[in-house]
Formats: structure tokens, C-alpha cells, sequence
């Protein structure tokens, strides 16, 4: 393959099985190449455990983004570590081989994002090349007589954030990418009760923080876990009944919100169902695993009673309560366990885990958005990859409390690979004796995404609470250009010295 001035060689490895193997290579301009396979065989058959492998000349090639990596963008042995792992809800199958000076040297892609994919790269000692690898069937998979799958490779040496946004691109133009519609009031500040109050939340305290955070800008509220416990352990033991226990006169409660002119945005663990829960017999025999240290067990997506379940109970919640988004949480947790689980019942109607998840949660976006076309659903990191896009609108941050760094590093990564998808900051606080100027950091550090702030507003300091209004009403004057604007960015091997848009 002539990719630029290199000729690159990628080999096929692996045993085939029955499979026969047909490759097309399409060159869509210079520098950037589709590299396709087809694997057929005369009856079906799991796809063969086959892994494409190239050296890539390690020229320039100083520093490696991934889009779930944090803070670490340092170059290993190819001998250093197993493949990153990528599928629906868990990051996304791209790697970037880039130059100090923040441009391009190669980034492949892989088109399945559903599915679990291998992608490495890691330096040959004996040649100085850079070994790149992609396994394109990671997991387990059901049994076909074809497979097909397309390497995309980019050697144009534009700037990452462009490269990555061409294949951002790539992905939403194919069938069942398709992002999901972004409300304005998704690029509004939010403020959110996770770090200010964690499980300990009445009807009265987040109505003053309402008023409070509307006053500085905030037009969203994300109520986060403990409206529907009396439990506050921060474990997951009594989950998955879903009734408001501490918030009792929730419909009255939420439309108090509403009438101060904030959207109200309601937490749910998706597939967390807790031992001591009364739903927990109910759905005994359909779970994937069980996570004894969260006390819960995990739902096996496969069975159409659970998707029932869960589709109908966002669907009454959004009804009965007039909510305007969910925060839809612990995505990830839908795996495929190194086991079956031993009280597993028949009665599944799927055999893919992700391929239900997938099912999931494009019914759960179908049934919300015709109730409310405007809805708001929100995915944490790590489960920000281009088909999680055609499921919800907002990607935030993951959690990284008082951290600025982290939280620059993760907004900036999301922002460089998320298309229009509103990405929003991990809720930021500070100690409460801290002082304005430091505490305008949490702010500053992520002025390319939408803020979210979880502070208790009523207890900040007046230094602090004059430095937080101002800073939001620059930001929100601002947001169209720092949230639609070309953006750049500088040195990402030192968490990024410098952004621009």
C-alpha cells in the first residue's frame, strides 16, 4: 500500500478457519486510504481470530493520542502491553501517531464501533518503525458466512484536532452513526448535585440551588443518584426500583424547577439492578454478572423483558414527571463476563450483547424523542464513541473531581472527536476556604466545553460566587465560538499548553 512517499505492506495474520479473504484498497485523496476486507465461507462460522499488522516508519512519530488514554501520550515498546479495546460503550477504535508540533503522522480508524476491536501501536527496537496493529474481532461474535470491516489511514500532516474531526466525519456519515440532534440548551451552563451534595437531597436545598445557579447562567439541573434512596452508602445495593424516596413530591418538585426557567435532567445506573432492591427476584436468571462490591447485578440486555423494563421505565418517568433528559449512567458495565452466569434462564431473543445494547438504546432515544422531540441524554467517558453519538446528545467528562488537568485533557480529547455532540466539563468544585482566583481554574480549564458546576452556591464565598457569575456570563457570551469554532489545539503530550477556536 503507497501511502505519501512510504510503501506499507500490511500483513493478514491469523488462522482463517473456512473463511476466504478479499481485500480493496480505495485511495480517497493523498495521504488518506480505505483499506476494506471481506471474509466469506461457504457455511457460517464465528470470524477468525486474524490480526492486520504494519510497520509504520517512526519518523516524526513522537507522541500517541487514544481517546480514552488521560494525560499519558508517551511512546511504548510494541512488546509493552495488549491491545486497547474499543466497542460501543467503551471508547472508540482510532489511534494518532502525531509530531510535538501537534500534527498528524498517521491515525487509522476502524468503521465497526459496535463491536469489541484491538488497536495498538508500539515502537520496534530492531528498525525504529512503529508497529501498528488492529484486531478486528476482539470479542466474541455470532456466527456468519461473510464479515467485512474498513481500515481507514490518514498520513496528511494537518493538524490532530482536523484529522480527528475527518474521521468523526467518517463515522456519522455511515448508516446508523447518524448523531443525535443537539438542543440549544445543551450548550447552557448546568448544574448539577453529584459533588455538592452526592446521595443527600431534598425538594427544598436543590430548589435554592436552582434559583441560585438560573441566576448565574445555568439553565439545566442534573439530578444525580439519591432521589431514588434513603440509602447514601454510595454504593449501588438499593437500585433499580426507580421510585423517588427522598424526593416524595418529585412531579411537584420538578415543576417548581421548570417555573424558574431550568430544564431538569434525572440520573438512572442503566444496568445496575442492587440485591436489596424489590426488583431484584423479578429479574433473577437475566443478569450478565454479578459486581458484589457495588451490590448489584448487571442486566443481560438479550432478554426483551429486560429492554421492555428499562425502555418503559424512562418512558413513565418522562410522562408522569415531565422531565426534560436523563443522565443515563454505567453504560459500560453492559459486557460480555468471562462466563456464563450460573442462574442464566433461557428466553433471550438476541445473542450479541453489544448488538442488544445497540437495540437498547436506539429504542430508548426512539420512544424518548417521540414524547419530547428536544430531549436531553447524557454519556460519561468512556462511553463517547460515534455510535454512543446517535444515542445521546450531551458526552461529559469523566470524573475527575478538583483535578483541572484531567479535567482540560478529557474535554479537549472529547471535543477533537465528538462532531457537533455537545461535550461538557466533569462537574467542577473547589474546598470551600479555597480562594476565587484558584477557583476560577476549575472554570478556565475547560472553557471549550459546556461547564458543569456542583458546588453548594448557597455556602460559596461572595469572592467566589462574583468570580463564578462572571466568568459563566463571558463563557455564554462566547459559547457559539468556543463550542462551534475551528478549534485548535497545542502540544497534547503536555496536556495541552494552549486551545484556540
Amino acid at each position: 500500500m503507497q501511502l505519501d512517499q512510504w510503501n506499507v505492506p500490511i500483513q493478514i495474520s491469523g488462522d482463517l478457519k473456512s473463511f476466504e479473504i478479499q481485500s480493496k484498497l480505495e485511495c480517497v485523496e493523498p495521504g488518506l486510504c480505505l483499506y476494506t476486507v471481506m471474509l466469506k465461507s461457504t457455511e457460517p462460522d464465528t470470524p477468525p481470530q486474524i490480526a492486520l499488522k504494519w510497520d509504520w516508519p517512526g519518523i516524526q512519530s513522537l507522541a500517541i493520542w487514544h481517546p480514552t488514554q488521560g494525560p499519558r501520550h508517551n511512546l511504548s515498546p510494541i512488546w509493552g502491553g495488549p491491545p486497547l479495546e474499543s466497542r460501543s460503550a467503551s471508547s472508540a477504535p482510532v489511534m494518532s501517531l502525531y509530531h510535538l508540533d501537534g500534527t498528524n503522522r498517521l491515525t487509522f480508524a476502524c468503521d465497526d464501533a459496535l463491536h469489541p476491536v484491538g488497536i495498538k501501536t508500539g515502537v520496534i527496537e530492531e528498525n525504529g518503525c512503529m508497529g501498528c496493529e488492529l484486531i478486528p474481532f476482539a470479542g466474541q461474535r455470532q456466527a456468519a458466512s461473510e464479515f467485512k470491516f474498513t481500515l481507514r489511514l490518514d498520513v496528511r500532516q494537518n493538524p490532530l484536532a482536523d484529522v480527528l474531526g475527518d474521521t468523526c466525519q467518517w463515522w456519522e456519515n455511515m448508516e446508523g452513526y447518524e448523531p443525535l440532534d443537539v438542543p440549544d440548551v445543551a450548550t447552557l451552563p448546568v448544574y448539577s448535585t453529584w459533588y455538592s451534595y452526592h446521595q443527600i437531597v431534598d425538594s427544598p436545598t436543590i430548589e435554592t440551588e436552582c434559583k441560585l445557579a438560573y441566576d448565574m447562567g445555568c439553565r439545566s439541573v442534573i439530578m444525580d443518584d439519591g432521589w431514588q434512596t434513603n440509602d447514601d452508602q454510595r454504593g449501588y445495593a438499593y437500585t433499580g426500583d426507580w421510585q423517588p424516596q427522598r424526593l416524595t413530591d418529585i412531579k411537584e418538585h420538578i415543576q417548581r424547577v421548570h417555573d424558574m426557567g431550568m430544564q431538569y435532567i434525572l440520573w438512572y445506573s442503566v444496568p445496575f439492578v442492587g440485591y436489596h432492591s424489590e426488583n431484584y427476584d423479578r429479574f433473577k436468571g437475566m443478569y450478565l454478572y454479578d459486581q458484589d462490591r457495588s451490590k448489584a447485578s448487571v442486566l443481560d440486555p438479550r432478554y426483551p423483558q429486560v429492554r421492555e423494563f428499562l425502555i418503559q421505565t424512562y418512558l413513565d418517568a418522562q410522562r408522569k414527571w415531565e422531565l426534560d433528559g436523563f443522565k443515563l449512567d454505567f453504560v459500560d458495565s453492559f459486557r460480555v463476563p468471562e462466563s456464563e452466569h450460573p442462574d442464566a434462564k433461557p428466553g433471550r431473543d438476541m445473542d450479541d450483547v453489544y448488538e442488544a445494547v445497540d437495540v437498547l438504546l436506539k429504542d430508548v432515544v426512539y420512544s424518548l424523542k417521540a414524547a419530547n422531540p428536544e430531549i436531553l441524554i447524557e454519556f460519561r467517558q468512556s462511553y463517547i464513541g460515534p455510535l454512543m453519538r446517535s444515542y445521546g446528545n450531551l458526552f461529559r467528562a469523566g470524573d475527575c473531581p478538583m483535578d483541572v488537568v484531567t479535567n482540560r485533557v478529557q474535554t479537549l480529547n472529547l471535543r477533537m472527536l465528538s462532531g457537533n455532540t455537545a461535550v461538557h466539563s466533569d462537574m467542577f468544585m473547589w474546598h470551600p476556604k479555597e480562594s476565587a482566583e484558584v477557583a476560577a481554574l476549575q472554570l478556565l480549564n475547560v472553557f471549550f466545553s459546556v461547564p458543569q458546576v456542583s458546588v453548594k452556591l448557597e455556602q460559596i464565598t461572595d469572592a467566589q460566587r462574583a468570580m463564578l457569575k462572571h466568568y459563566l456570563a463571558l463563557w455564554i457570551r462566547l459559547r457559539k465560538t468556543l463550542l462551534q469554532g475551528k478549534l485548535r489545539v497545542s502540544q497534547p503530550h503536555q496536556n495541552y499548553t494552549y486551545a484556540s477556536s
